[in-house]
C-alpha cells in the first residue's frame, strides 16, 4: 500500500514500497528528461535486481511537487542502514532519479526518511558529476548529519568520434599499432566473423572460462544475469556480440545500448585462444559497432583494467557517500565495505 506524506515537508512524499508498476511509466519519463542517464537507474533494472538478489525492506519514495513527479529515491533498508536499490557487485552506478533541477528535493526525501528512523544513509556507487555527490554535503550539515565521501572505484569512458578510423587515430601510437597488429594476427589464423546474437548460453559458457568470473557467477547471480539479459533484450537495450574464428565462438561481449551510449557490462573468451587476444579484439569491435550505430559515448564501466586505457578510455571517479546522525545512534559502516 502506498503511504503518503511519509514525513512533513513542502513536497508530497509517497512510499510505494515494492510497487514498481505504478511508477514505471513516470520513472522512465524522468530518465528521458535527463541529458545523461544509465540503464542501472531504470525501473526495469531495479525490479529485476530486487526480484533476483534483493533483501531487506524496499522503499520507493516518489516526490511530487505541484501535482507532478519530481523524482524517485529507490531505497533499501537493511538493519539501520538505508542504501540505494541495487548492489555494487552487479550495478556499476546507482543514484536517485529526478527531473533536472529537482535533485535536492529527492535527496531531502531520502534523508528525511533516514532521520525519521535514525538510520544511516549509504549511497554508492555514485558516478562523478552526480548531484548526490555535490548536494549531500550541504544537506547533511543542515540535517545534523556527518558525511564521509570517498573514492570507491574508477570507470573508463570514450567520447566516440564519427568513424572507426578517427577512433584509431586518437589512440596513442603504441596502442594503435598494437591493436592493429593483434587484429592482423587473428585474421591470419583463420576466417573471422563478428556479429550480434541472442544466444545467451554461449556467452555464459565463455564467461565461465575465467576462474574469477566462474566464482562470481553464483546461482543467484546467474539467475539475475539470465533475467536481465532477457528483459533488456525485449527492450532492445541489449547487444550481445560474438567473435568467431573458423566458425567457433572464441569471445563474447555483453553490452548495453541505452539512449546515446554503449556500456560494456561483461565479456568472456576461450582461454585456448588466449594467444590471439580474442577478448581484446571483441571489445575493440564492440567499440566499432557503437560508432557505426552513431552512439556518442562508450563506457567500459567500473574497474581499472589496463585494456580500458589502451583502448582509449579516460578515467572517471566513482564515489561512496555515507551520512550518519551527529546526535548518536549507529556508527557508519567501515569505509571500503
Amino acid at each position: 500500500m502506498t503511504k503518503k506524506a511519509v514525513f512533513p515537508g513542502t513536497d508530497l512524499i509517497e512510499d510505494h514500497g515494492e510497487d514498481f508498476d505504478s511508477l514505471e511509466r513516470d520513472w522512465n519519463s524522468l530518465l528521458e528528461s535527463r541529458k545523461t542517464s544509465h540503464v542501472f537507474s531504470t525501473a526495469l533494472w531495479g525490479r529485476t535486481w530486487w526480484n533476483c538478489l534483493g533483501s531487506g525492506e524496499l522503499h520507493l519514495l516518489a516526490v511530487r511537487r505541484e501535482n507532478r513527479l519530481a523524482g524517485i529515491a529507490p531505497l533499501v533498508r537493511r538493519g539501520d542502514c538505508l542504501t540505494l536499490l541495487g548492489d555494487k557487485e552487479v550495478c556499476d552506478y546507482l543514484d536517485i532519479v529526478s527531473a533536472p533541477g529537482d535533485e535536492e528535493s529527492v535527496l531531502r526525501a531520502a534523508l528525511g526518511l533516514a532521520r525519521q528512523h535514525g538510520w544511516i544513509l549509504d549511497f554508492q556507487p555514485l558516478l562523478a558529476g552526480s548531484p548526490s555527490v555535490t548536494l549531500l554535503g550541504t544537506l547533511a550539515s543542515q540535517a545534523g548529519y556527518s558525511i564521509h565521501t570517498e573514492p570507491l572505484d574508477v570507470s573508463y569512458m570514450i567520447d566516440l568520434p564519427d568513424s572507426w578510423e578517427s577512433y584509431l587515430n586518437v589512440l596513442p601510437t603504441k596502442h594503435r599499432h598494437e591493436l592493429r597488429r593483434k587484429m592482423r594476427r587473428l585474421a591470419s589464423a583463420g576466417k573471422t566473423a563478428f556479429f550480434i546474437s541472442h544466444d545467451t548460453e554461449d556467452f555464459l559458457h565463455l564467461f565461465r572460462q575465467q576462474a574469477d568470473k566462474a566464482a562470481f557467477l553464483t546461482p543467484a547471480r546467474e539467475t539475475f544475469f539470465r533475467e536481465i539479459m532477457r528483459e533488456l533484450g525485449d527492450k532492445g537495450w541489449l547487444k550481445l556480440y560474438y567473435l568467431e574464428l573458423d566458425g567457433k565462438r572464441v569471445a563474447g561481449t555483453l553490452c548495453f545500448d541505452y539512449k546515446d551510449g554503449f556500456s560494456l557490462y561483461n565479456s568472456g573468451f576461450d582461454p585456448l585462444y588466449a594467444g590471439l587476444s580474442p577478448g581484446l579484439i571483441a571489445k575493440a569491435w564492440s567499440i566499432r559497432a557503437a560508432i557505426e550505430m552513431g552512439r556518442k559515448r562508450f563506457d567500459f564501466l567500473r574497474g581499472a583494467e589496463n585494456y580500458k586505457a589502451h583502448l582509449g578510455g579516460q578515467p572517471v571517479e566513482v564515489y561512496r557517500c555515507v551520512l550518519a546522525s551527529l546526535t548518536g545512534g549507529s556508527k557508519p559502516p567501515e569505509a571500503g565495505r
